[in-house]
Order: structure tokens, then C-alpha cells, then sequence
């Protein structure tokens, strides 16, 4: 276990990182990541920047954080944000907004009455990670700030979303990035949670403990397998478990489809 984390953190972050081992492209893990940070830290909202050669690409829950006027608009206002240059300090920790800048200095910004006014924005955890890029998240709640045992939850993910980050550049580089999962008669692909849980499956575990794992009832697992059974063209979650696994062991990977 983590230092820091009890049961219930431990449990979030276990989820997370069940999203993020099956993401295997550049656009899978920013599809994926709003998911996994909300899930692991409990906030109202997720964005990200990615910071590569092309300049900054912007992902959100909800995605209207960031539009490329508004990732604009930040990059300009981002002086009056502390939190945004000391995340980008490589193998920087994870830091609150309330960390480096007081609530009464925030406010008055125009950064906040310009940029973040009705997006619940009113306190901030933020991290970043590198690989042939910087990644920069941001988990954002109303209210109540983000506490010692959210910071220890975010130490405990930053590193495995720069391993996802890593493994996703890596793939990539070998001309797997783009390659996306579409097996049985179908052509249809899996998508991020349905990969989830037939790589649960995979690792012998019953529904209701997939459901603890992801965070969802039985039911919901039931009927993501059974959108798994279509698509892969299988009768059971036995012949799921191997056919997933067979594609797996063969290189062809998952893309997100929906939530």
C-alpha cells in the first residue's frame, strides 16, 4: 500500500490505475484521463494541457475548459497563476492552488474572472508528468479544498500517469499508437471501460468484485460484458477472457468507443 493512503483512497486509486493500464494511444490516454482523475480525486472537474512539439492540446471534463481559445487565453493569464509554473518544474509533486497563492490573491485575478467563473474552480490540485512531453492536470472542485489524503492520492497516481504517458510514446514510436481493437464479426471496438472489465475477467475475478474495483454495480458489469460477448463474437467470459487476451498478447489494442 502507498504511504498515506487509507482503504477508500486506496480503492480510488486502484480504479485509476485499471483505466490506465489499458490505454495504449496518445488520444486514449487523454480521452481516458478526465475519467480516471475524477474517479481518483472526487472533483468537479478535469483539465489538462499537453504540452508537445506542437504546442499546448487541451482535454477537459467538461470538454468546454478547454477549447483552444480558452487554452489560449490561459497561456496568456497564466502569470497571475502560480500553481501552473511550479507543476511545470519536472519531478515537481503534486501541489494545491492554496498551496501557493491565497484565495483573496486567486479571485482578484482576471484569470479567474475571465477564464474559470462558472466552472467550479474554486480550489485545484495539480500535477505533471513527462515523457517526450509535459502533461499537466488539474483537478478542480467548488468546494472543499483538497485535502492531505487527495495529495497523497495524487502523488500515488502522478507516477503511473507518467508510466501511461511513457508507455503511450513508446507504442506509438513503434508504429502501434494508432492501432485500435476491433474483433469478432462486428469490427466494433471495445471501449476504455469495457476493456477494463474483460481484463478484470481475465484475471479470474467475479463481477461483484469487478464492480467494487471499477466503482460500479453488478449490473453495469453485466451489461458491459455483454456488450464485450457482441463484440468480440464469444458466448461466455471465459472465451471473452481469451479472445481479449489472445488480441492482447498479438498487439492489437483497445480505442475508446464511449464511456
Amino acid at each position: 500500500m502507498d504511504e498515506g493512503l487509507d482503504a477508500t483512497a486506496l480503492r480510488r486509486l486502484l480504479t485509476a490505475v485499471d483505466v490506465l493500464m489499458v490505454v495504449r494511444t496518445r488520444d486514449e490516454l487523454l480521452v481516458a484521463l478526465p475519467v480516471v482523475v475524477r474517479r481518483a480525486l472526487g472533483c468537479d472537474t478535469v483539465a489538462m494541457a499537453f504540452l508537445g512539439p506542437s504546442g499546448a492540446l487541451g482535454c477537459s471534463d467538461p470538454v468546454e475548459l478547454t477549447t483552444p481559445d480558452r487554452l489560449a487565453l490561459f497561456e496568456a493569464r497564466a502569470i497571475e497563476y502560480p500553481l501552473a509554473a511550479r507543476t511545470r518544474v519536472r519531478g515537481g509533486p503534486p501541489l494545491r492552488r492554496s498551496d501557493v497563492q491565497s484565495d483573496l490573491s486567486y479571485r482578484a485575478t482576471a484569470l479567474y474572472s475571465e477564464l474559470f467563473a462558472g466552472f467550479a474552480v474554486e480550489h485545484t490540485l495539480a500535477f505533471g508528468c513527462w515523457a517526450d512531453a509535459a502533461l499537466c492536470v488539474a483537478a478542480n472542485r467548488d468546494r472543499p479544498d483538497f485535502s492531505d489524503r487527495d495529495l497523497a492520492v495524487a502523488a500515488a497516481l502522478q507516477p503511473r500517469v507518467t508510466a501511461a504517458l511513457v508507455r503511450t510514446a513508446r507504442l506509438s514510436a513503434d508504429g502501434l499508437g494508432p492501432v485500435r481493437r476491433a474483433d469478432g464479426a462486428s469490427g466494433r471496438t471495445l471501449t476504455v471501460r469495457e476493456d477494463a472489465v474483460v481484463a478484470l475477467v481475465a484475471q479470474g475475478l467475479a463481477n461483484y468484485a469487478i464492480g467494487r474495483r471499477l466503482g460500479i454495480s453488478v449490473r453495469t458489469v453485466h451489461k458491459h460484458l455483454q456488450h464485450v460477448y457482441a463484440k468480440l463474437g464469444v458466448p461466455n467470459r471465459t472465451a471473452a477472457a481469451l479472445r481479449w487476451q489472445g488480441r492482447r498478447d498479438d498487439g492489437a489494442v483497445g480505442g475508446p468507443g464511449g464511456p
